[in-house]
C-alpha cells in the first residue's frame, strides 16, 4: 500500500477501520462534523486565556486542543509565536528533548531544546490531545441524531393503494392530496372503491406509537450531550424527575472537575515556563470562575472566599 503523501481515500480507511468498526459509526460524515465541531467550541469555552496579540487564537485552540501541545518558540522573522510542532529525542524519564517545527514560512527545519530554547504548552501530561474525546460522543450524538431522522420518517402513516389503470390511479393521488391539503371533504368516484364498496387502499401500519421511538431517542442524544460536558468540567444540571442525594451531588461535582483540574495544572506550568523564557503575558484560568466574579486581566480573582489566580 503507497503511505507516500497526499494520503489517499483507502489509506485513510485502512487506518480508521484498524481501530474502529465502521458498522458502529455515523454513516451521515456531515451530520458526524456538525457534532465534532459543536463539541469542540464547547470545549474551548471552558478555558480563559490571555495571549500575546499576536497569537492568533483560532490556531493556538485547535493545535492545542485537537493536537495535545503547542509549541512557544522565538523566530527572527515573526517573533515569538505558537507553533505545531512534532517532538523527537528523550531524557533520563524518557520525555521528548526537542521541538521539530517546519512551517513553509520558516526558512528550513527548526529544532528547539523544549524548556531551554522553546516552552511547551501541553494539554494533557502525555503530551495527547482530546480528538478522541470528542469524536466519541460526536459519533454517538450523531447515530442519535441519524436514528431520530430515519424514525421519523419510519413513522408516518403511508397508504397503499389498489388500482387497474392510471386513471385510478390519478383518482387516488388526486383525493389523498385533497385530502393532506387540508379540505374538509373530498368528492371522489366508485372506482375508489370495489363491487362491495369495500375500499381499495390500506396502511402500512395503524399504530404509530408502537415504532415512534424518536422522542426517546432525542432525549439519549441529550445524554451523551451532558455526559461530554460533565467529562470535561462543565456542570450540567440533572433531569427535573431525577433526584439528587447529597453525596451523589458531591459525586457530580467531583466527576466534573476531574479533567479540567488536571488540565488546567498542565496548562499554568506551560504558561509559567514560557513567561520564564520569553517573557510573554500568558495565562490561563477556568472560564466559569470568572464568571462567578473577578477580573480577566491576570490579577487575582477572589471566588467563594478563595483565591483563584489567572496563571
Amino acid at each position: 500500500m503507497d503511505y507516500s503523501l497526499p494520503v489517499m481515500t483507502d489509506m485513510i480507511n485502512y487506518c480508521d477501520t484498524r481501530v474502529s468498526p465502521s458498522t458502529v459509526h455515523c454513516s451521515n460524515v456531515g451530520l458526524f462534523n456538525f457534532f465534532f465541531r459543536y463539541l469542540y467550541i464547547k470545549t474551548t469555552s471552558i478555558f480563559k486565556w490571555i495571549l500575546p496579540k499576536n497569537f492568533e487564537k483560532n490556531y493556538f485552540d485547535m493545535v492545542l486542543l485537537l493536537g495535545g501541545y503547542v509549541t512557544i518558540v522565538e523566530t527572527d522573522k515573526f517573533g515569538v509565536i505558537p507553533q505545531y510542532a512534532g517532538l523527537r529525542g528523550y531524557n533520563v524519564q524518557y520525555q521528548p528533548t526537542h521541538a521539530v517545527i517546519c512551517n513553509p514560512l520558516i526558512s528550513g527545519i527548526i529544532e528547539p531544546m523544549i524548556d531551554k530554547q522553546c516552552a511547551v504548552i501541553k494539554l494533557n501530561p502525555d503530551y495527547l490531545g482530546i480528538y478522541d474525546l470528542i469524536a466519541f460522543h460526536a459519533d454517538m450524538m450523531a447515530l442519535c441524531a441519524e436514528n431520530a431522522g430515519v424514525n421519523e420518517v419510519n413513522s408516518k402513516l403511508a397508504y397503499i393503494f389498489a388500482t387497474d389503470d392510471k386513471a385510478g390511479a390519478e383518482t387516488f393521488k388526486k383525493a389523498f392530496d385533497e385530502i393532506h391539503s387540508g379540505n374538509p371533504a373530498t368528492v371522489t368516484g366508485k372506482n375508489l372503491f370495489n363491487d362491495d364498496g369495500e375500499p381499495l387502499w390500506t396502511t402500512f401500519t395503524q399504530n404509530l406509537k408502537e415504532v415512534y421511538i424518536a422522542p426517546e431517542v432525542l432525549a439519549t442524544l441529550k445524554k451523551w450531550e451532558q455526559r461530554y460536558l460533565t467529562a470535561i468540567g462543565i456542570k450540567v444540571a440533572p433531569d427535573k424527575k431525577e433526584r439528587m442525594i447529597t453525596d451523589e451531588a458531591q459525586a457530580n461535582d467531583d466527576e466534573t472537575s476531574t479533567l479540567i483540574d488536571i488540565w488546567i495544572e498542565s496548562l499554568q506550568d506551560g504558561c509559567k515556563k514560557a513567561r520564564d523564557l520569553f517573557g510573554i503575558n500568558i495565562r490561563v484560568a477556568k472560564r466559569y470562575d470568572l464568571k462567578k466574579g473577578g477580573s480577566e486581566d491576570g490579577t487575582a480573582d477572589t471566588i467563594n472566599s478563595r483565591p483563584v489566580q489567572l496563571q
